[in-house]
């Protein structure tokens, strides 16, 4: 115990981390399903997310793959969301997913508790993203590199899925 020593509250750290602020304002979670996929690629979910602002490339968009037995995460930048809805609309995919015998299941639109765990992953990316940004400094504009950055390093950690 030392004794004697004054301490100015002023002159205390702050406390709160505001990139931490900055990227993880959120409502609470929707119940999640006990199911899972007992195999690989058994079942993928899948979301657009629109960013809001232009990356360095040109993007607007990303859409997210991730499969529910690893939890493994695919993400595409695009630069419309017509680019997502058109490759899924074509038939030579709805010829594919046939012959392979996916099925294929849609949500109805503005539901996002249909797709928890796509939106999940989508709200952690974005929410990490601007922590990225916050914490570096770089403008809006890099989001498509902490999110190829991001996902290398998401992919590699362990997770309890498998």
């Amino acid at each position: 115990l030392v004794t004697g020593m004054a301490i100015d509250s002023k002159s205390l750290p702050d406390a709160i981390c505001e990139p931490c602020l900055a990227g993880k304002m959120h409502a609470n979670p929707f119940p999640s399903s006990s199911w899972r996929a007992p195999r690989p690629l058994e079942l993928v979910h899948s979301d657009v997310h629109n960013v809001g602002h232009l990356s360095m490339s040109g993007y607007r968009y990303w859409i997210t793959f991730i499969d529910d037995y690893s939890r493994f995460r695919f993400v595409i930048p695009l630069k419309a969301k017509s680019q997502a809805f058109e490759a899924f609309k074509t038939n030579a995919f709805i010829d594919f997913t046939t012959q392979c015998g996916i099925l294929r299941q849609h949500t109805v639109r503005n539901r996002p508790q249909q797709n928890g765990v796509a939106e999940r992953a989508n709200r952690l990316l974005s929410e990490r993203i601007t922590a990225m940004l916050d914490e570096s400094g770089l403008s809006k504009g890099f989001w498509g590199d902490c999110l190829a950055s991001l996902i290398h390093v998401w992919n590699r950690c362990p997770t309890e899925a498998v």
